[in-house]
Parts: C-alpha cells; structure tokens; sequence
C-alpha cells in the first residue's frame, strides 16, 4: 500500500482521527498508519456512546446527550472527510487506468527493441503496482465510510433514548389543581421544581373577566398559582351566573404555566377550577 503522506498529500485533507492517534516517533510517541489512525478513531468513539439506563437523573443524562453529541460532531466530520477520500481515489483509479491503457497500446512500435521492451515493462508493473494499492485504499475507504455511517445511526438513536428519557425526567410533569370549598380556593401545581427554570403563570375567563383578579401567580412558590373565586354575594370577584360557573369544571377559566429552561419551553394548561389533573406538557426543544 502507499505510505500515508501520498494519501494525505494527494488528498488534501484534514481527516479527524481523534487526540493523539498518530503520532511521528519517538520515545513513548503512539505511531499509527492512516488507515490505523482512522480505525482507531472510530472504535474509540464507538466506545465512547453513552449506555442509556432508568436510574440516570437529569445531570446524568444531560452529561450522556453533550458526549453523545461531541460523538456526532467528530463523526460526522470524519465521515465527509472520509467521502472525499473516497471520491479522490475513485478519480485516480480512473485516471491511472486510462495511462496504463495509452502506455500498453504504445508499445507496439517499438516492439522489436528489447530496451524500449524492457523499459515499458517496468512502467506497465508501476501502473499495476500504483493501482492495486488505490484499489485496496478504495476497499478501505469503504469499509470505513460504512463504519462511520453505522456509528452515527447509533448515536442518533442514542440522542433519542435521551431525548426521551429527559422527556420524562427533566420536562414539567402535568399540573393538579386542588380546590378548597372552606376558603373558595384552588391552588394549582408543577410538581417539577428546579431552580433554573422559570415559572410564568397567566388566567383567562372570558365569561367573567372580573374573577380573573382573584388569581395570584408563583403563591407560595414559583411553582405554584392560586385562584380565589368566591362569589361578588360574599366579597369575593366572580359572578356563578350567567356562564361564570359551571358544574363540570367550576368557574371556566383556562390557567396556563409557561415553564422555560436554557433546554425547552413547556406549555402547561388547566380548564377550571374543580381538583384534578391537566393534560400533558406542549414542549419545545431549544437548540
């Protein structure tokens, strides 16, 4: 085979190999061939593919996603690099093909002068020489382009056991409201509390305006909401009459949390003010 210089020069790439895979001699120097640099690169990272599991928390997982995705990134470079490569010793293939077939047809001339013979023979065997060893770069090339590919799949599929498992670990989990008929109050809950996000709570009740005033957003905490809707004959806000209540919901307002992260915006909503449970977060991927 070619030496790596002829590769590397001829190509004109930077191929990602990973730290300290090739090195140049030299006492206590690791000293790889190209095509060893390349497949040690690949192993490496495939050992690297974080092993999803259920006890992972947050910080884990979060850990597992940022190598996963340093993976992705080194790979994918690898992998146009390696597609390049490919392509450069596919054309040259061709091209010494081709002058191989002119050199061959040239001889008949000169076939009756052994020198030319003799000196035509050694170019042919060059040729042949030259292009078993493109021939076996471009099973190499293959190989790894193949590798690579399988690796990335991998690695994907990672991202997306993450995905899901931060899903259902580091995501708002549904809100549950709890009416209190002695003090005319429902308090509502995002069970999830993490210092880093922020909680931003909002009412609408078109039916009655005026009971939106009886809610007070992050009381006692961020995470929290409370709505006193006791009706105007008592002192309270809210009108029961006239669509200001209703027995399948109580008053018919729509509570809605917006829980941000540096990661995702969650949508939480809750229709009414009876005791129950919302439906699932809308969130969406920050990245």
């Amino acid at each position: 085979m070619r030496s790596n210089g002829v590769l590397r020069v001829g190509l004109g790439l930077a191929l990602v190999v990973g730290l300290g895979v090739m090195g140049t001699g030299g006492a206590g120097a690791v000293t790889m061939t190209f095509w060893e640099g390349i497949d040690h690169a690949i192993a490496y990272d495939a050992e690297r593919v974080p092993v999803v599991d259920t006890e992972m928390n947050c910080a884990q997982l979060e850990y597992a996603e940022a190598t996963a995705l340093t993976i992705q990134s080194e790979q994918r470079a690898m992998g146009a690099d390696l597609e390049k490569l490919r392509g450069w010793i596919t054309e040259e293939i061709s091209t010494y093909s081709t002058n191989l077939a002119k050199s061959i047809s040239g001889v008949s001339g000169a076939i009756d002068r052994l020198a030319g013979l003799v000196l035509h023979q050694d170019h042919v065997e060059a040729f042949n020489n030259i292009l078993r060893d493109l021939r076996a770069d471009l099973g190499l090339a293959n190989r790894y382009v193949a590798l690579n590919k399988t690796l990335l799949a991998r690695v994907q599929n990672t991202l997306i056991e993450i995905e899901n498992a931060m899903s259902q670990k580091c995501r708002p989990t549904p809100l549950t409201a709890v009416f209190t008929p002695a003090r005319y109050t429902t308090v509502y809950t995002e069970h999830v509390i993490d210092p880093k996000w922020s909680y931003h709570w909002t009412v609408s009740i078109p039916a009655d305006p005026g009971c939106a005033t009886g809610f007070t957003p992050n009381d006692p905490l961020e995470s929290r909401a409370s709505w006193y809707h006791a009706d105007t004959d008592i002192g309270g806000p809210c009108v029961h009459a006239n669509g200001g209540y209703s027995n399948g919901v109580g008053h018919p307002g729509i509570v809605t949390l917006i829980v941000t992260s540096t990661r995702f915006v969650c949508t939480l909503t809750y229709h009414g003010t009876l005791t129950g449970t919302g439906g699932l977060p809308e969130c969406i991927t920050k990245k």
